[in-house]
């Protein structure tokens, strides 16, 4: 029996020699590698391309499990590289590591560049190792809070060839050319402002984490994003409400208007008596539409005043709804922009409008804007819709309401 322990123990010592020998073996031919990287004449401005015996070197030393040379030579190469996809490359080679050696915080590092670098591509790649990682450090909140968001499922606009250039870094973390958005026509110091504005809104962002320990804002978040579920869910609830062709076609002629109606002017209205009430106003600098009808309602002759001048009604022709008809004043506001316009003289008096808005002429079958009726259909019954809903809501569920108790 102690030979046969003997036996075990001398081959047990033989394989990890071995081991320790092969290790050994990688190292020294990484070395020589070193040294052709580090003594480059500029190692920042070579392709990894020129390197592939790193590469290889890198997973030797995995394979012997020498895990923190490996990412070292890694981590060397992801800082000359300047191509995104190649950086991505040696970020999820960075990622298998850190798994097997079961550094958690290297990964969660790892996991966040290549959300950054590609959050639409890889993404169920790298999600669930996201969440999985921020729990083994004890991060439960931000896992839960990594859920809700689902941040790694969030599309973004691919980026167009040569795009993809660092602007700035804060730390590790890297700012690219399309986080900018669309700087189409910006000359370098607008550019340069957006880019100014955006690293500031990283780095709050990063101070406000202290946040996620905050019960009372936690609380205040969750409210937010509770109410931002509910109605974003209502929304689709009710456009997936079916409506016939009966009651879109009902509603279009009974609402004819909408879609069929002549050139006109929708206005607010004023008549004076006197050319001295007509300087005074004109006499006014930056007339708001607020001064006009308070003027209206204090000195005009017209029935109107008591609205204030506003019309409803939009005026199609040389009648004022409820005033009267003047000769000459459809042709006389065409031309007029928005905001004062007058005076206009008639047999009753001097006549000042305020344009608020010009509509063209529209003749429209049911057809061409059965889109729009959908849309205004959806809008005018949104309150019938919700009720039906609400009703089908508590009959498919055990509600009980106690109104003795209130």
């Amino acid at each position: 029996m102690d030979e046969v322990k003997q036996t075990r123990t001398i081959r047990k010592n033989s394989s990890t020699r071995a081991q320790g020998f092969l290790s050994f073996l990688v190292l020294c031919s990484v070395i020589p590698l070193y040294g052709l990287f580090f003594n480059s004449s500029d190692p920042q401005s070579a392709p990894e391309s020129e390197f592939p015996e790193l590469r290889q070197a890198a997973v030797d030393l995995k394979r012997v499990g020498q895990y923190e040379e490996a990412a070292r030579i890694l981590r060397d190469l992801y800082k000359t590289s300047k191509k995104r996809d190649q950086r991505i490359l040696l970020l999820y080679s960075l990622k298998e590591i850190y798994t097997r050696s079961r550094d958690w915080k290297s990964l969660l590092t790892v996991l966040y560049q290549i959300q950054s670098l590609d959050p639409t591509e890889s993404g169920e790649r790298y999600k669930k190792a996201l969440y999985d990682t921020l729990q083994r450090l004890g991060k439960d909140k931000d896992a839960s809070l990594f859920l809700k968001a689902r941040t790694a499922l969030i599309p973004v606009e691919e980026p167009h060839a040569g795009s993809d250039v660092v602007l700035a870094t804060i730390g590790e973390e890297e700012i690219y050319t399309r986080d900018l958005g669309n700087m189409k026509g910006k000359n370098a110091a607008q550019k340069l402002e957006v880019l100014s504005q955006l690293v500031i809104q990283r780095l709050l962002k990063k101070e406000s984490m202290g946040l996620m320990e905050d019960q009372e804002f936690l609380r205040e978040a969750d409210e937010v994003l509770e109410q931002m579920r509910i109605s974003r869910f209502l929304k689709l609830k009710l456009s997936r409400e079916k409506i016939s062709e009966f009651d879109l076609k009902n509603f279009y002629h009974s609402h004819l208007y909408l879609w069929n109606h002549p050139y006109g002017m929708h206005v607010s209205h004023m008549m004076l008596d006197s050319e001295d009430q007509a300087e005074e106003l004109l006499s006014r600098e930056s007339l708001k539409l607020e001064d006009f009808e308070t003027y209206a309602h204090k000195n005009s002759k017209s029935l109107d005043r008591v609205l204030k001048g506003h019309h409803k009604r939009w005026i199609e022709s040389d009648s004022i709804p409820g005033v009267g008809t003047f000769q000459g004043l459809f042709e006389f506001l065409q031309p007029q922009k928005k905001g004062l316009a007058g005076p206009f003289k008639s047999r009753r008096g001097i006549h000042f409008f305020w344009i608020r808005n010009h509509r063209t002429a529209r003749n429209s079958t049911f057809e061409d804007s059965k889109e729009e009726v959908r849309t205004a259909y959806r809008k005018d019954f949104e309150k019938e819709f919700k009720e039906k809903y609400f009703r089908e809501l508590l009959g498919a569920h055990d509600v009980k309401v106690f109104t003795d108790r209130l």
